[in-house]
């Protein structure tokens, strides 16, 4: 189906949905937050497969996308083969810094930089 007339032009900004992408995982960051500071973690688990399907068509067009796929599945299985409160929380808690660390590679995290080197990012 074609919303556009021929002789319409479309200019998207290529930006426009990095940001709205960025707000959103904000958002669910926040919310994933709040679950585990409450101890809900069948909610936060469920969060962070929200935050990984945000993140990842980053990761099939970074590097090491199968090593990456293959770690967040490890991760998952890690969560759901929990047999504890506190085997479960230490495994969610590693999740979630592994997709933290993803959003950072993917330029919508953190920018870290070294003040020794001119400002140059790491």
């Amino acid at each position: 189906m074609n919303f556009y007339n021929k002789g319409d032009s479309q200019q998207v900004s290529k930006i426009n949905e990095a940001g709205f992408q960025i707000q959103r995982l904000h958002n669910y960051w926040l919310l994933a937050e709040n679950n585990a500071n409450q101890g809900q973690l069948e909610k936060w688990k469920f969060r962070l497969d929200t935050i990984w399907r945000e993140l990842a068509a980053d990761v099939e067009r970074g590097e090491d996308t199968v090593k990456r796929k293959e770690q967040n599945r490890e991760l998952v299985s890690n969560i759901i083969n929990s047999e504890s409160k506190a085997t479960k929380y230490q495994a969610l808690q590693e999740r979630h810094m592994f997709l933290k660390m993803i959003q950072d590679k993917s330029g919508k995290g953190a920018l870290w930089y070294d003040p020794e080197s001119d400002g140059d990012m790491l």
